[in-house]
């Protein structure tokens, strides 16, 4: 997402990691990539990306992006997010999150002041059948003729 004053933007990274999907945001400008992860990490799953992704940041930073920071590696932030209850929802979990996102968040900042005050309960059956809606909706609209 871009700002309108096109200084901070983030990218929304929907990753298949350890059989589950989960996404990660990344923010150029600030260093940093958040976590959104429907289920709390256990002893022993790694984030097999975050090798790959801090690799690509780091090569972002010496090809001269011009970042807001000076700090070697880039910060992994976990975020406070709602936690799925059952076994097969992640997928519209992820989805929830990016709608969440684009509807209140503009800017890089965005992401710690809207997602820290939010807590890890689960989404409602209507949160969740409301993006399975608006998926089914833009997917006929847009990519079936």
């Amino acid at each position: 997402m871009k700002s309108d004053r096109n200084k901070d933007e983030f990218i929304m990274a929907p990753i298949y990691n350890s059989n589950h999907w989960m996404l990660l945001v990344i923010c150029p400008q600030t260093y940093t990539i958040y976590e959104f992860d429907p289920i709390t990490r256990k002893e022993g799953r790694e984030l097999y990306m975050k090798m790959v992704v801090s690799s690509a940041l780091r090569r972002y930073k010496l090809s001269g992006g011009h970042l807001k920071v000076t700090r070697r590696e880039p910060l992994w932030k976990s975020v406070k997010c709602p936690q799925q209850t059952k076994g097969v929802e992640y997928g519209f979990f992820v989805l929830r999150y990016m709608f969440d996102i684009v509807k209140s968040c503009t800017t890089s900042n965005d992401l710690d002041k809207v997602w820290s005050s939010r807590s890890e309960h689960s989404y409602t059956n209507r949160e969740i059948n409301e993006i399975q809606d608006k998926w089914a909706k833009y997917f006929t609209n847009h990519c079936v003729s």
